[in-house]
């Protein structure tokens, strides 16, 4: 799966506002019933896509834990659509919190996309802390 920095900024910002364990639980216990007035291949296309966004959840939580980002908590995968996020206190690192102050800065992530235009280079951590870093130099 894709980084999707987007979602990374709305699981971030749910650490930091300490609702991610409720965001988690009432995302694994949604079920995609069928409507009436819909036929059973439209039902099934509903329920893959609300497969895949649980999957690309699951993939942003686990690329936001391997670079450090969040801490106080570990990732339970009972399947690719499925699990959970125990621990006592799961939050951001400072790490964690510098990436979504960046990622909600619309003049520094405006840099950073310029940037990884410019060079050709993918979105990456390390380019969005250099371009924070450089912003600092400017403006410090």
């Amino acid at each position: 799966m894709k980084r999707d920095w987007m979602l990374i900024k709305q699981l971030l910002q749910k650490f930091e506002d300490e609702t991610i364990k409720e965001y988690l639980s009432g995302l694994m216990a949604e079920k995609v019933e069928r409507r009436l007035d819909e036929s059973e291949e439209q039902w099934q296309e509903r329920k893959k896509e609300s497969d895949h966004f649980k999957a690309m959840v699951l993939a942003q939580l686990l690329l936001m834990e391997d670079s450090g980002m969040i801490a106080g908590c570990e990732i339970n995968i009972l399947n690719r659509t499925a699990f959970t996020l125990p621990g006592l206190f799961p939050r951001l690192t400072m790490k964690g919190q510098d990436t979504l102050d960046a990622l909600r800065n619309q003049g520094i992530w405006a840099k950073v996309k310029d940037t990884a235009k410019e060079r050709a280079l993918p979105i990456t951590l390390e380019l969005i802390f250099e371009v924070l870093k450089a912003a600092v130099k400017i403006n410090g």
